[in-house]
């Protein structure tokens, strides 16, 4: 009977002892100042609240970013606090600390998209496991883009991500890049940002969000169904052009980017497009406008509220501050056409071949007079290229039957 309560008396003092030392444990762990703060027992994390009146808090100002860089989260790899890696884009020399520099190259690819072989289209898979990965980006990373450059740069990294898979709950954009950073007072360095680099991948997440984009055949269905385009179900917008929103619409000679000083066989619009000169969407100070400002002035050049829209340049990067606008700041549905002018200006069949030379007499168009990629029977204010004296690219005449 003895042993059986020393047995019993034995096991509750060891529970006892385990108890007072799991509050020895929990007050050193509270922090100083008798308060019994928690902040060391939960992770720091990454939030911010939408500004300019924006659907998501993708846009971000300087002083959010100058609070993720103090709290030590940029480039963060310690597996507890939430991660913040910085990317700028297409811009070199003095950076904000711990900012992640990546060329113009590594977010653009040469694609076999249509009939021939075009530039300046989106990311090889390979080429975003190649940034993120060296960039130590991994599932618990929020990704800042900002540039020094024009603001089309950041969005065009933004799109390239969200095509990837990417959620938006994972990606900002600082308003106003490298600018505003320093117009707040923060400062830049000079020295090179070395991260521990990471075995992230695409592949992690999932599906990619082909719907963000538009191919040259994907276009010509659009654009070729009256029942679609510029209707209720499509509205086309040209991002060229100036501040002033009454734009471009083909009013000017588009390169090829296939060869230095060629240009494509015409010009024009898809039959009822609007044009949106992207610069309308930011102030003086490089920043976005608001975004009730935003909606407003696309209502006023022709958008219907709901209706989706597909967004096109001359090489797939001024664009993309409209799809910034629409997605992430009005929350409404868009699509870019990364090919852009430099590639539906090309896509011309021949009318008038006299001498069977494979090349349109007059326009200097390439395509079999019966090609069903022919746009020109779909594009208002028509104009061609040669008219204005300019030397047409010569991509299309590869040897395609149709």
């Amino acid at each position: 009977m003895i042993r059986k309560v020393f047995k019993h008396t034995h096991r509750q003092l060891a529970i006892i002892a385990l108890i007072f030392l799991s509050t020895l444990v929990l007050t050193a762990c509270g922090g100083g100042g008798g308060g019994g703060s928690d902040s060391y027992d939960e992770p720091k994390s990454v939030t911010s609240d939408p500004i300019k009146g924006a659907a998501t808090s993708v846009l971000i100002d300087a002083a959010t970013l100058k609070s993720w860089l103090d709290a030590g989260l940029v480039n963060n790899d310690n597996g507890f606090d939430e991660k913040v890696v910085i990317i700028e884009y297409a811009t070199t020399g003095d950076h904000i600390e711990g900012a992640v520099q990546v060329g113009v190259n590594d977010l653009r690819a040469t694609r076999l998209d249509g009939l021939a072989p075009h530039a300046s289209l989106v990311a090889t898979g390979a080429q975003i496991d190649a940034v993120i990965q060296a960039a130590g980006i991994d599932e618990n990373t929020t990704i800042v883009f900002m540039t020094g450059g024009s603001g089309y740069l950041a969005s065009r990294a933004y799109w390239t991500f969200r095509y990837w898979g990417f959620p938006m709950d994972r990606l900002k954009v600082l308003d106003g890049g490298k600018a505003a950073w320093t117009a707040a007072g923060y400062e830049l360095v000079s020295t090179t940002t070395e991260v521990a680099a990471s075995t992230y991948s695409v592949q992690d997440l999932g599906a990619i969000n082909d719907d963000l984009r538009v191919s040259i055949s994907e276009l010509i269905n659009v654009v070729s169904d009256s029942s679609l385009v510029n209707g209720t179900d499509y509205l086309t917008i040209d991002a060229r052009g100036a501040a002033d929103p009454s734009g471009y619409l083909g009013t000017g000679s588009t390169s090829s980017l296939d060869a230095a000083s060629t240009y494509v066989v015409f010009e024009g619009h898809p039959a009822d497009g609007i044009a949106y000169g992207q610069a309308a969407l930011f102030d003086a100070n490089g920043g976005y406008l608001e975004a009730s400002q935003i909606r407003q002035n696309f209502i006023d050049a022709g958008w219907v509220e709901g209706t989706p829209v597909i967004t096109y340049c001359t090489s797939g990067y001024s664009c993309t501050p409209i799809f910034f606008a629409f997605e992430a700041m009005l929350g409404a549905d868009i699509q870019v056409f990364d090919g852009s002018w430099s590639q539906a200006g090309q896509y011309a069949a021949i009318t008038t071949d006299g001498d069977g030379d494979g090349i349109d007499d007059i326009t200097g168009a390439v395509l079999p007079s019966d090609s069903p990629w022919d746009l020109t029977a779909f594009i208002d204010d028509l104009g061609y290229n040669v008219d204005n004296g300019k030397a047409l690219s010569t991509i299309y005449t590869m040897p395609y039957s149709a």
